[in-house]
């Protein structure tokens, strides 16, 4: 995985502050330049009269140089880091736009986020600015939560579905891997989707019904990513593939998830979600995302 160059989304929030560590730590650990990016939010930019008018540009002006002035200590810090850097202001009546116009339009390697865990009516409400960059993000995606805590990649944890995308994950986990010292869990989740009969006769788990599954899986698995230098695990576990790799996350102080996101379409999305997003929202840790190859 190569990373010349960096951008962070800043939204000043206590969160970012912790996103914005972990780009300097990644920065630092490529010898990449970091962009500081804050999206201003234009409310107004979808009524093209509002928008012209020159009061609201004044508006837009001023937000703007409040922005470049909580920018400037954030920088300040990249600078002390031993790091080139700079600061960009991107426009747009929803943040999560802003920052996806200004990745297509700039050629970065790596995009680092803070991620809010909203949860029921304000996250119907208001969406998540960082699933919507996770979903849609031309380049890999650093999903940072704000219970995160400090980075230090030493334990890495890589689910596989053995689809073409978690696949990319695997190939890519290894690398970064070695590049910080870290260990590798590769992790399979099989779904628990059994008829109601089996449960009436007292079998609760599909590795009751098939015991061969689980060793049929991890030889598939290990074919799979092949021959991995350094510490590595390989688990074959059963329940919904989400959570189960949050709990594993948990319970084996994970520091860093990699995945690769599926890309769904927005009717796809809809009706079937995405295992990658909902790790996002859940995780007790940073998940990178690696993005579908076109």
């Amino acid at each position: 995985m190569k990373i010349n160059s960096i951008v962070a989304a800043v939204d000043f929030s206590e969160n970012a502050h912790l996103a914005l560590d972990y780009a300097i730590y990644m920065a630092r650990s490529y010898s990449a330049r970091l962009t500081l990016l804050h999206a201003v939010v234009d409310y107004s930019g979808a009524n093209l009269e509002t928008a012209t008018r020159p009061e609201h540009r004044q508006f837009v002006e001023v937000e703007s140089g409040i922005a470049r002035q909580k920018l400037q200590p954030l920088l300040e810090k990249v600078h002390a880091a031993g790091l080139k850097g700079n600061m960009r202001l991107e426009e747009d009546i929803l943040p999560g736009d802003a920052i996806l116009n200004h990745l297509r339009a700039n050629h970065y390697d790596l995009i680092v986020i803070g991620t809010h865990g909203q949860t029921g009516i304000k996250k119907w409400l208001y969406g998540s600015v960082a699933e919507k960059v996770v979903r849609y993000s031309p380049i890999p995606v650093l999903s940072v939560p704000h219970k995160a805590k400090a980075p230090d990649f030493k334990k890495i944890l890589v689910p596989m579905d053995f689809s073409d995308y978690s696949r990319q994950a695997a190939k890519q986990a290894p690398k970064i891997a070695q590049k910080f010292g870290a260990s590798i869990e590769f992790l399979n989740v099989i779904e628990q989707q059994m008829h109601p009969a089996f449960y009436a006769g007292g079998i609760e788990s599909l590795f009751e019904v098939d015991p061969e599954i689980r060793p049929r899986t991890l030889e598939l698995m290990k074919k799979t990513t092949g021959a991995v230098p350094g510490e590595t695990v390989y688990k074959v576990l059963e329940g919904s593939p989400h959570k189960t790799i949050v709990e594993e996350a948990e319970e084996n102080g994970v520091d860093l998830i990699v995945m690769a996101t599926h890309g769904y379409n927005y009717l796809d999305h809809i009706l079937l979600g995405s295992t990658t997003e909902r790790v996002v929202s859940h995780a007790p840790c940073a998940v990178l995302t690696i993005e579908r190859k076109k």
